[in-house]
C-alpha cells in the first residue's frame, strides 16, 4: 500500500509514479487498480505501446475506466479502437 499510495501522491512525476508503482506490482503482480495506474503513468511518458499492455491486463483483471486505453489506441493509429473504448468507458 505504501508504494501505491506514494505513485499516487508522485502523480505530477510520472517517471517516480512508475518507479512505485513496479515496485507495487512485484508484489502484487495481478493487481487491477495498479495495472491500470501504471498505465496511465506510462500514456504520461508517451510509451504508448507499453501503456496499452498494461491498460488491456488491468480491464481484463477487471479494472475501468477504458478512457485511458482508448487515448493510447489513438496515439497508436487506432481511432476507431480508441473511439470504442471511449464511448465504452461513456457507457459506463
Amino acid at each position: 500500500r505504501l508504494y501505491e499510495r506514494l505513485g499516487e501522491y508522485t502523480y505530477w512525476d510520472d517517471e517516480a509514479a512508475l518507479d512505485c508503482y513496479d515496485r507495487t506490482l512485484t508484489l502484487l503482480p495481478d493487481e487491477p487498480r495498479l495495472l491500470a495506474a501504471r498505465g496511465h503513468a506510462l500514456m504520461g511518458l508517451r510509451r504508448w505501446a507499453e501503456s496499452r499492455a498494461c491498460r488491456e491486463a488491468a480491464l481484463a483483471a477487471g479494472a475501468g475506466p477504458r478512457i485511458t486505453l482508448g487515448l493510447v489506441l489513438a496515439y497508436l493509429g487506432e481511432p476507431d479502437a480508441g473511439e470504442a473504448a471511449l464511448r465504452a468507458s461513456d457507457e459506463v
